[in-house]
C-alpha cells in the first residue's frame, strides 16, 4: 500500500543551498526511497522569479516520489499542512554589521515563521533550523510555536560533526566510515567543543569496530539539564535516533578540560538568548511608536503586543493550534501607502535566465560563498 505524501517545507529555497537540497529531498534521500513528498518552497518576494525557476526544474526532472511542488513567498501558504520544515532561509551577517543587527533581523524572521507554523503546520511537524545563528533561531521558533513539541525542534550541527570525523580520518589515515562517536557540544559557533574523548576508530590492526546501532550523532536540541547544561537552551548534544525520535546519550564522563568548554559555549548561548529577547523588546517598543504612521482604519490590521507577550502562554500538546499572542509585524514592512512598488518581473519563455537565478553569492542559511556556477540541472 502506497504511503501518503509527506509535505516538506524548505525556506530560502531559491538560494544555492536550497537549490542543492530540494532535488535530494525529491529523490528520497531525506525521507527514504518509498516516501512520496510534496515540496513547499518559500523565499522572499525579490527571489520569486528564481524560486519559480527551481520549481520548473523540479517538474522537468520528473522525480517519481515528487507528488507536487508549491513555490510561494507567502509564509501561510508555505506552512499549511507541512509535516517537516527545513529552515534554511535567514539573514546573513554582512560586512560592517554588528552582531545585534544580525540577531534583530533573524529574530524577526523566525518569530514570524514560527507563528505561521504554529497556526498552519501539521500537529506533529518536525522542524530543523539551518540558518545561523542556528541555536538561537531554533530557540525563538520554539518559543513562538508553543504547541509544536520541543523535541520536534532541532538545529543542525551535523556539518560540524562530519568535519570532526573527516579531520580524524585524515589524521589517522583511516576511512571516515571507521570513525565513530565524535561529539560536538554546544553552539554552532567558534565556542563549540569537538569532543573526541569517546570516539573509537577501526584500524588495520584489527580492532573491533563499534556497531552502527550503538553510534550517536550531534544535534542541537532543547536542553533538559543533562550534563549540567542549563535547561531552556538549544544546545548540541550527542543523541541516538531511533523510530523517528532522538534521545540524549547519558552517562558519559566529562573531564575538567571538557567541563570548561561545555560551560563556555553554554554561556555564549545564554548571552545570545538574552540578546534575542532584547531585540524583541526593542522591536515591540518601536512598533508601538511607529503605529501612528499607519492610515486610520488600517491600524487594526497591525497587532501590537506588549512586553509580557514575549513569553507565550503555556499550551498543552492537545490544545488547538493558534498563533502566539505577540504578532508584531517587522519594522521593515512599511505602511501600505508608503511601500514602494516593485517593478514587474513577468517572465517570458520556459526557463529562468540561469545567470540571474543561479550565478550569485549565497546569502541563505547564514553562509556567504563566492560566486560559483551551478549546472542548472538536477539529473547528472
Amino acid at each position: 500500500m502506497a504511503k501518503e505524501p509527506a509535505r516538506v517545507l524548505v525556506t530560502g529555497a531559491a538560494g544555492q543551498i536550497g537549490y542543492a537540497l530540494v532535488p535530494m529531498i525529491a529523490r528520497g534521500v531525506m525521507l527514504g526511497p518509498d516516501q512520496p513528498v510534496i515540496l513547499h518552497m518559500l523565499d522572499i518576494p525579490p527571489a520569486a522569479e528564481a524560486l519559480n525557476g527551481v520549481k520548473m526544474e523540479l517538474v522537468d526532472a520528473a522525480f517519481p516520489l515528487l507528488k507536487g511542488v508549491i513555490a510561494t513567498t507567502d509564509p501561510v501558504e508555505a506552512c499549511t499542512g507541512v509535516n517537516v520544515a527545513v529552515m534554511v532561509g535567514g539573514f546573513p551577517r554582512k560586512e560592517g554589521m554588528e552582531r545585534k543587527d544580525v540577531m534583530s533581523k533573524n529574530v524577526s524572521i523566525y518569530k514570524s515563521q514560527a507563528s505561521a507554523l504554529e497556526k498552519h503546520a501539521a500537529a506533529n511537524c518536525k522542524v530543523l533550523v539551518v540558518a545561523n545563528p542556528a541555536n538561537t533561531n531554533a530557540l525563538i521558533l520554539k518559543e513562538f510555536a508553543p504547541s509544536i513539541p520541543e523535541k520536534n525542534i532541532t538545529c543542525l550541527t551535523r556539518l560540524d560533526h562530519n568535519r570532526a570525523l573527516g579531520q580524524i580520518s585524515e589524521r589517522l589515515n583511516v576511512q571516515v566510515s571507521d570513525v565513530k562517536n565524535v561529539i560536538i557540544w554546544g553552539n554552532h559557533s567558534s565556542t563549540q567543543y569537538p569532543d573526541v574523548n569517546h570516539a573509537t576508530v577501526k584500524t588495520p590492526a584489527g580492532e573491533k569496530p563499534v556497531r552502527e546501532l550503538g553510534t550517536w550523532v550531534s544535534m542541537g536540541v532543547y536542553s533538559d539539564g543533562s550534563y549540567n547544561v542549563p535547561a531552556g537552551l538549544i544546545y548540541s548534544f550527542p543523541v541516538i535516533c531511533k523510530n523517528g525520535e532522538w534521545s540524549i546519550v547519558q552517562g558519559l564522563s566529562i573531564d575538567e578540560f571538557s567541563r570548561k568548554k561545555l560551560d563556555l559555549t553554554a554561556q555564549e548561548l545564554s548571552e545570545e538568548k538574552a540578546l534575542a529577547y532584547s531585540c524583541l523588546r526593542s522591536r515591540i517598543a518601536a512598533n508601538k511608536a511607529d503605529l501612528g504612521r499607519f492610515p486610520e482604519g488600517l491600524q487594526s490590521e497591525y497587532i501590537v503586543g506588549s512586553l509580557q507577550d514575549l513569553v507565550p502562554p503555556s499550551h498543552s500538546r492537545a490544545a488547538p493550534r493558534h498563533a502566539s499572542a505577540c504578532s508584531v509585524r517587522p519594522l521593515e514592512i512599511e505602511p501600505p501607502n508608503l511601500r514602494p512598488s516593485l517593478p514587474s518581473t513577468k517572465r517570458e519563455g520556459r526557463h529562468p535566465p540561469k545567470r540571474q537565478c543561479f550565478h550569485r553569492s549565497a546569502t541563505i542559511g547564514g553562509f556567504r560563498s563566492s560566486k560559483i556556477q551551478l549546472s542548472g540541472r538536477f539529473l547528472g
